[in-house]
């Protein structure tokens, strides 16, 4: 039998939240960490002309869709999460498809536009992210005006050229120039992706400039549209990848000070120590949580989620975006992404599905390292996470992902070194009350103090609730 410490919030057991009452566990997602980086794999994109051109096209439909977006004005905010990005072109209004397709049509089949997806599609390295926001930055300011021009009414007047800006072509003669220059060498995607950050850093010294000489700052929607689509078009196109993950942190272990000075509000909080079924050598946790819907509410069912070991790596999980879109249905992949507009089928559709067996042991392996690993300097954690994802059921309402524990698998309660008498006491009271209850004998409190030779904090137990019945009044 092994135990697994989860470090909460005074206020979140006792408070409004009531976790410790109503024995749940909240699964947080990736944003909500307390690391940027957690779960986010290197996206590298490597792929053919068909997908290359797909993608541009791909890019002018959510352009569209931003810019139409926009038009209201700033009452009704406009986020990611709603961009079209599995597939801009659902539209039942054929002649709204039409006029993107043919825009697209015109905007990605200009000489340079194909002489950049003839070199991302005929070099030997792949692009990075870094690579292709930089790209898609430069060719953002003449594609909005181009689809301002397409609306219907717009001042412009179909007067606006819609030249690619000259900077592209000639990073791509320069991008070639360097390839060519570090042949045979192991260190090109590294050297690539320096020279595409620099470039990136540079922009934002341009913005600070220009920030320095505006006095009003532009709306959340102008913003969106006009100054970070790319930014925001690249977390959406992520979604594209692995379902969306939510996950509950536990450790193994509680003796660094710094961690419960960090994790429990300076050692003001509490620390809870579950027990774990072990399935060989598997540590488990019994947990109530989503598992389907009828017409009148979500369906719930107990599901054994593993407790699994947070690797300490700065090394990272890769992957080619074209062969990792492992989140859409096959028919939308071709639809969307692995069919040229003459109806040829792009080699990427062979490269997946030439051994689907293998590409999807693949795929969920990556999908298990990205969400499993943290960077070197994260270790004293020492984490163990229990991890949830589902392709049927929308979880992102904070209620779909409060799953419920048994009571007898929380097995003690770990007070910090500052925590109250007050909050102890009400702890112990809850607890006393569900022990009464359930006709509970075996919790156990205890408390967390410093050694005073190794300076490691150590568990002192407090004892066990032996009684199920509090000792009467004598007032």
């Amino acid at each position: 039998m092994s135990s697994y410490y989860r470090f909460r919030p005074i206020d979140r057991l006792l408070g409004k939240s009531r976790e410790l009452e109503t024995q749940t566990i909240y699964f947080a997602g990736p944003d909500e960490l307390n690391d940027p980086m957690e779960g986010r794999a290197d996206v590298m994109f490597r792929g053919d002309d068909i997908v290359w051109e797909n993608l541009f096209r791909h890019f002018v439909a959510c352009l569209t869709w931003a810019v139409v977006a926009s038009a209201s004005g700033e009452d009704r905010p406009i986020r990611v999460v709603d961009m079209p990005i599995e597939d801009p072109l659902d539209s039942k209004v054929e002649s709204v498809v039409r006029a993107i397709e043919e825009l697209a049509d015109r905007l990605v089949a200009t000489p340079e536009i194909q002489m950049l997806v003839a070199h991302l599609a005929n070099r030997g390295s792949p692009a990075s992210e870094s690579e292709l926001r930089f790209y898609l930055k430069q060719l953002h300011p003449a594609w909005t005006v181009a689809i301002l021009d397409a609306l219907p009414g717009h001042p412009l007047g179909g007067n606006v050229s819609v030249a690619t800006p000259p900077d592209v072509l000639a990073v791509v003669r320069a991008t070639d120039e360097t390839l060519a220059g570090m042949a045979g060498k192991s260190d090109v995607e590294s050297r690539l992706e320096a020279m595409f950050q620099a470039a990136e850093v540079r922009a934002q010294q341009r913005n600070v400039h220009l920030w320095a000489k505006t006095d009003r700052p532009a709306g959340p929607n102008h913003r969106f549209v006009y100054l970070d689509f790319v930014d925001h078009y690249l977390t959406g196109l992520r979604r594209l990848l692995h379902p969306d993950w939510y996950t509950a942190c536990f450790m193994d272990d509680v003796g660094n000070s710094a961690v419960w000075g960090h994790y429990a509000n300076g050692h003001r909080d509490v620390c809870l120590k579950f027990r774990a079924k072990s399935v060989g050598e598997r540590h488990t946790l019994p947990l109530r949580v989503p598992a389907g819907f009828n017409r009148e509410e979500t369906l719930w069912s107990t599901l054994d989620l593993e407790f699994q070991p947070v690797r300490y790596t700065d090394e990272g999980v890769r992957l080619n975006f074209f062969t990792a879109m492992g989140n859409l249905p096959v028919p939308m992949l071709n639809k969307v992404w692995r069919v040229s507009r003459t109806g040829k089928l792009s080699a990427i559709e062979q490269e997946v599905h030439g051994d689907e067996h293998r590409w999807r042991a693949g795929y969920w392996q990556q999908f298990e390292a990205a969400i499993t690993r943290k960077n070197t300097e994260w270790a004293p954690e020492r984490e163990h996470r229990l991890t949830f994802h589902s392709n049927i059921l929308n979880l992102a309402p904070a209620g779909m992902r409060l799953m419920r524990y048994n009571f007898e698998d929380l097995e003690a309660i770990v007070f910090g070194i500052k925590t109250s008498d007050a909050d102890k006491q009400a702890l112990f009271q809850l607890v006393q009350a569900k022990c009464v209850a359930t006709g509970r004998h075996d919790f156990e409190f205890f408390q967390a103090v410093r050694n005073a030779g190794s300076r490691q904090i150590e568990l002192q137990s407090l004892g066990h609730i032996r009684n199920t019945r509090p000792e009467p009044s004598t007032g």
